[in-house]
C-alpha cells in the first residue's frame, strides 16, 4: 500500500486506498486490520443518562427560536 508521512511522522494511506476501504474493496488496509481495545474501553458506547451538552443545545435552540419570534412580532 502506498503511504505518505504526515508532519507528525504518522503514515497516511493514499486516497485510492482510503476509497477502497470505504467502498469495501479488498485493496483497503482498513478492511482486514483490527486493533485490540484496551481493557477499560467497552465494545459499544453505552449511555445510561442524557449528556449535559444535549441539554445545553436544547436550551440554546429554544432561546434562539424565542428571540426570533419576539423579534418578528
Amino acid at each position: 500500500m502506498a503511504t505518505t508521512t504526515s508532519s507528525l511522522g504518522y503514515p497516511q494511506p493514499c486516497l485510492y486506498h482510503l476509497l477502497a476501504a470505504i467502498m469495501g474493496d479488498e485493496m483497503g488496509s482498513a478492511t482486514g486490520s483490527t486493533k485490540q481495545r484496551p481493557a477499560n474501553v467497552p465494545e459499544e458506547n453505552v449511555y445510561s443518562r442524557m449528556h449535559w451538552m444535549v441539554i445545553v443545545t436544547y436550551v440554546a435552540a429554544i432561546g434562539a427560536i424565542t428571540m426570533l419570534m419576539i423579534g418578528a412580532g
